[in-house]
């Protein structure tokens, strides 16, 4: 009986393993066709949001700071040259100094050599009673120089005095003449800058030799390419602590800026170059900041040249485009209040190059 009870047992369990496992078959059957029929459901945070028609605008001051090279105009170089012949008792003449008209710049024979600009030169000896254009020329600078010499174009006896007071003012001998061509070395200018002094003392010398060279001082800087796209408005050029003005020309003449430069080791090193046009790089900005607005590129819309239009809000804005970088564009307002935003989505009609803001 134990072993029919048993047996009977096993057959029960085997039945209902198959059952089970038929069951959960068909189980498995049905979810799986469940999932394929069922719909699938998107994420919120991957879902389509509402079009973006319109972006910020930021604003910033824009200086357009720029490195820009230019080139060097120096003075002409000039010799300035003695008409006395004899030995050179004294110098006074220094490099990077300046030689002024009513200066005594060398003695030579114990005898002063006295720097006289005229407008024409002196080319002789003046004597009472000669007259034309160079002794109009003497009497018009002793004139300047404080000295009642007349404006009569003739060697009168009020020329002669103030040719006669300005000579021994300077220790130098007078003559039977009234102005001895030998007395004097012939400046161009009123005021020249010394570059090379050509005579020692004891040096011995002819009519004719070097006394000094000028020129070939600083006198502008000017651009050394032609910058395109710059922002309207003045510019300031600096180095170095000092600022200048640039010209509508874009040259820089500021004599303290020209000096700074000149002195520097900078610009001994360029105008050395051997077989190139010497030039420096300088950095030029605006001098008064713009107050221009980022906004996209892609919301301009009839660019022409540097003038463009954006829309805010529908309503067209005339803007000046100022610069580009990283994909914004900076641009001024051409009248009205600046808008806080700018429609990015422009109408096909706009986009062409010439469409207007209306």
């Amino acid at each position: 009986m134990r072993r029919l009870a048993r047996a009977v047992a096993r057959g029960v369990r085997g039945r209902v393993g198959v059952v089970g496992a038929v069951a959960g078959t068909a189980l498995g059957v049905v979810v799986v066709a469940g999932i394929a029929w069922a719909p699938s459901a998107v994420p919120g945070s991957l879902a389509a949001g509402p079009a973006v028609t319109a972006a910020p605008v930021t604003y910033e001051d824009y200086d357009d700071a720029r490195e820009t090279p230019f080139t060097f105009v120096t003075s002409p170089s000039e010799d300035v040259e003695l008409r006395r012949a004899g030995t050179v008792t004294s110098v006074d003449c220094a490099a990077g100094g300046t030689l002024t008209s009513g200066d005594v710049p060398v003695t030579v024979d114990a005898a002063p050599v006295v720097a006289l600009h005229t407008e024409y030169p002196v080319w002789r000896d003046l004597a009472p009673g000669d007259s034309g254009p160079d002794v109009a020329a003497v009497q018009a600078e002793l004139v300047r120089l404080g000295y009642d010499a007349g404006t009569s174009a003739v060697v009168d006896v009020t020329t002669s005095a103030a040719v006669h007071e300005f000579l021994t003012d300077r220790g130098a001998p007078a003559s039977d003449a009234a102005l001895t061509r030998d007395t004097v070395v012939w400046l161009p200018e009123p005021s020249l800058v010394v570059t090379r002094c050509a005579l020692e003392v004891a040096d011995v010398v002819e009519a004719g030799d070097t006394l000094l060279t000028t020129g070939g001082v600083l006198v502008a800087l000017e651009p050394a390419v032609l910058v395109d796209g710059l922002a309207p408005g003045a510019r300031t050029a600096r180095f170095d602590d000092v600022a200048a003005p640039v010209d509508e020309d874009g040259r820089v003449t500021d004599a303290a800026f020209l000096a700074a430069v000149s002195s520097s080791p900078e610009y001994a090193f360029a105008a050395n170059q051997q077989d190139t046009v010497p030039e420096l790089a300088f950095t030029t900005a605006l001098t008064t900041p713009l107050r221009a607005a980022a906004v996209p590129a892609g919301a301009l819309f009839g660019i022409d040249g540097s003038s463009a239009c954006l829309a805010s809000d529908g309503v067209p804005r005339r803007v000046t485009i100022v610069s580009s970088s990283l994909g914004s564009t900076f641009v001024t307002f051409d009248d009205g209040a600046a808008p806080t935003s700018v429609d990015l989505q422009v109408p096909a009609d706009r986009t062409a190059a010439g469409a207007t803001c209306t």
